[in-house]
């Protein structure tokens, strides 16, 4: 069993530099959130059914695993953002790793498949939330402004690269990186900016024994003002020590 594979420390130097007040959205992007979507192998009952399951309500408190169950953590972890900031437009972009692990749902769902949505496990269609699914016209226009946001880059070109295939300014996760690139269009003369916006997770997490060497990854996260069609961003750098300055005052998570 693989579980959510956020850092904890890291999560909180985020959410306690940020203020409430004045934050008018924040996304999530198991990837956005994070940086990272956690991998997550589900193990079914062999003699249970998925009915029981869906009529359980949020989370799948029918299913066993081995340690705890991450999709209620999840749903724990989103309700804590709500209560963080109440006042913002919370978005959830859909990443890869909720895309595999709705299908490996529904394969084992049987007649019950078209059921299975993880939003409704998560509980956002409870929630004033705003759901972006995972597809290959995944966008979402950040606050109206000339800012995007999706989960995956256009391959693995660098960020300059990046916006120049975009064609539009947008940020990403994915990648477990802090990166930005600019590409200025050769008769407009448009600047488009590609943002790789940092990561939250923690390495040290026996999922990621796949890496062969020391991991090329980020922590961080991104801040996106915007006036209108007009966007700044300002992209925070957490230390290995665990803090980060923002604003002028240093944090530590």
């Amino acid at each position: 069993m693989t579980l959510p594979v956020l850092d904890e420390d890291a999560l909180t130097i985020e959410k306690e530099s940020l203020c409430s007040d004045t934050t008018q959205a924040y996304l999530i992007n198991w990837g956005r959130w994070c940086r990272h979507n956690p991998h997550v192998r589900l193990g079914f009952p062999k003699h249970s059914s998925l009915a029981r399951w869906l009529e359980a309500g949020c989370g799948f408190t029918k299913i066993t695993f081995s340690n705890r169950d991450p999709v209620n953590d999840e749903a724990e972890r989103i309700e804590q953002l709500e209560l963080k900031f109440p006042r913002a437009k919370l978005v959830f972009i859909e990443g890869n790793h909720e895309f595999r692990l709705a299908a490996y749902m529904k394969q084992g769902g049987g007649t019950l498949r078209n059921r299975i949505s993880i939003p409704k496990e998560l509980c956002l269609d409870k929630r004033d939330w705003t759901w972006v699914p995972y597809d290959h016209k995944q966008r979402y226009q950040i606050l109206k402004s000339d800012m995007w946001a999706r989960h995956e880059p256009f391959g693995s070109a660098q960020p300059s690269t990046q916006a120049q295939k975009a064609g539009d300014s947008f940020i990403y996760g994915h990648t477990h990186r802090v990166q930005q690139g600019e590409y200025v269009t050769k008769l407009s003369g448009r600047h488009i900016i590609a943002i790789n916006g940092g990561w939250l997770g923690d390495p040290k997490q026996k999922v990621f024994g796949y890496v062969k060497s020391l991991p090329t990854w980020s922590w961080g996260f991104t801040i996106v003002s915007t006036e209108g069609k007009k966007f700044d961003y300002q992209i925070i750098k957490i230390q290995p020590d665990y803090t980060c300055i923002y604003n002028g005052k240093a944090y530590k998570g």
